[in-house]
């Protein structure tokens, strides 16, 4: 077993920390035969923050600095101290409502397998306040009940066939190669890699939303590109400002300064992607697809049910507008998400060299030195596949995790929790607790392997695992909806990097610690240095 490296300030936040669980010793789950015997404990008693900190607005605002150590950046800390301090489950205000955070299993799995068709959650406000004083339709975080299932549904059948993932490989192959050449060829600084991952993540979702290659890899970048790079940024990060619930100015004027570069950003976005959707409703009026092999368009009319742009174009349930919204959020979250992941799990590969050979050895024997991953040679690659998923789980790719708002009164952990609570599961925290993931601070892409084992207990046994232990794209029908693409991404980047360089990290650098701006990202440009693999 191969131990993660680590520093002092990595382990104040991923220490094994005492995961201590005030659970009631009744089973109040559904479908236990005396949890209907056992009176629940009132949502009043549930432990939290009290005084001042339980006031609306203002209660969120003093969990942060000036008034504690924490920032909305380390927000995922801030919860795990906080479990730490009122057990498994508590409650605190973020913004207007109480939220309450879980880190029970049993918790989650009553959440998931008791929610009705149209799952809840807290909407984005930001984005719906934008939509609304623009006149635009409402995007998929916007909205909630039939009116999320109306834009949802027509997706499901596109997000749920593995070959409109696999109709993007062979582009996908083409962006990782151009990526692992500038890698080849260029000298980066710490702060240039990070752009160079956010220019990766950016070309590939791209192609996906966009259907061609906009050049963000190019040497030189058009303004235009510069700015559209800049305007998923501005995008995201207000988002998550707005999320944490410490910003409510926008909502009466549109005049703020906070509003307005949210709006700009947005505005750019939408301008850019109404021309790219337009280009291609007359590319399909012209030819289905067209007849050019080297045409990331290429194909015929029957192709046309692989490619996830043309699909919703000839969709009768999904007008110019509801595509708008649906790629515009496809782009700005899988842009930031994809290039923090990848480059943290180049880190987790340089940390662990013995796991790096594992995996470049998989990768060598399917594709060779020259040869690019097809679906057949994807399929097989199971350790690389393994090691994406054991660093989201290790380096978590959001503070915290699925958030659901409860559709009925439902009892958690032994309190009854009322309708219209927002609930948020831990599971930055989950994914650390040796309960659920042995030695869980280990880099051990074998505890993913097919035997569905996480690897042995402290007696030595083999430990089976909760399907909820560890939910990095959520679950169910308010899950990720672009999480097929961004897995292909990240194990195309990943097989060709490994295909052609070993990665290291600089001696001087002092380990990984990460905040969330919403993903996950390292405080310091992780300085790597790759080298042709010999």
């Amino acid at each position: 077993m191969i131990r993660l490296k680590t520093t002092t300030a990595s382990l104040r936040d991923n220490q094994e920390i005492n995961y201590r669980k005030q659970i009631p010793d009744t089973d109040m789950s559904p479908g236990n035969e005396y949890a209907s015997s056992v009176r629940p404990l009132p949502f009043s008693s549930m432990p939290g923050p009290r005084g001042l900190r339980k006031l609306p607005y203002i209660g969120t605002a003093l969990l942060f600095k000036p008034f504690s150590r924490f920032t909305p950046e380390t927000f995922g800390e801030m919860v795990s101290y906080m479990h730490d301090k009122y057990g498994c489950i508590f409650k605190s205000r973020l913004g207007k409502d109480y939220s309450v955070y879980t880190d029970n299993l049993r918790d989650i799995e009553t959440i998931f397998r008791t929610e009705d068709t149209y799952p809840l959650r807290r909407l984005m406000t930001l984005s719906r306040v934008f939509r609304e004083r623009n006149g635009l339709p409402h995007a998929l975080g916007t909205v909630s009940g039939p009116e999320w299932y109306e834009l949802r549904s027509p997706l499901n059948p596109l997000l749920n066939r593995p070959q409109v993932c696999l109709h993007y490989l062979p582009a996908q192959n083409q962006v990782a190669d151009d990526f692992v050449s500038r890698l080849q060829t260029n000298v980066f600084s710490p702060e240039q890699l990070s752009e160079e991952f956010f220019k990766f993540a950016a070309e590939s979702i791209g192609i996906v939303c966009y259907n061609r290659r906009l050049g963000f890899l190019e040497p030189v970048l058009s303004a235009e590109r510069v700015q559209l790079l800049e305007s998923f940024k501005i995008a995201l990060h207000c988002t998550f400002i707005a999320m944490m619930g410490l910003e409510r100015r926008y909502l009466k004027t549109a005049d703020d300064a906070f509003y307005r570069q949210y709006e700009d950003a947005m505005k750019f976005i939408r301008n850019q992607s109404m021309l790219y959707v337009e280009k291609v409703k007359e590319e399909l009026k012209v030819r289905p697809f067209g007849n050019d092999k080297n045409d990331t368009n290429a194909g015929n009319k029957a192709r046309v049910e692989s490619n996830l742009l043309a699909s919703m174009i000839v969709n009768s349930q999904l007008d110019i507008e509801k595509i708008l919204a649906i790629i515009d959020s496809m782009l700005i979250a899988g842009t930031d998400s994809t290039a923090r992941n990848l480059a943290i799990l180049f880190y987790n590969l340089a940390q662990n060299p013995d796991v790096q050979d594992i995996a470049a050895k998989e990768v060598t024997s399917l594709i060779g030195t020259q040869h690019s991953v097809t679906p057949a040679t994807l399929a097989k690659m199971n350790y690389v596949k393994s090691c994406v998923k054991e660093s989201m789980r290790l380096n978590f790719p959001l503070s915290n995790g699925t958030e659901r708002t409860l559709t009925s009164d439902t009892v958690l952990s032994g309190y009854l929790v009322p309708k219209g609570t927002s609930v948020i599961m831990s599971s930055r925290r989950m994914s650390l607790d040796p309960a659920n993931f042995p030695h869980p601070l280990q880099f051990k892409p074998e505890r993913w392997m097919r035997d569905g084992t996480l690897g042995p207990d402290e007696t030595g046994n083999s430990k089976k695992g909760s399907a909820f232990a560890c939910l990095p794209f959520g679950h169910g029908a308010r899950g990720c909806i672009g999480r097929r693409f961004a897995e292909l991404e990240m194990y195309v980047a990943a097989a060709k990097v490994l295909q052609k360089l070993q990665i290291r990290v600089d001696h001087s650098y002092s380990g990984l610690d990460s905040i969330y701006t919403p993903f996950i990202t390292p405080k310091k440009p992780i300085p790597f240095i790759f080298t042709e693999r010999t």
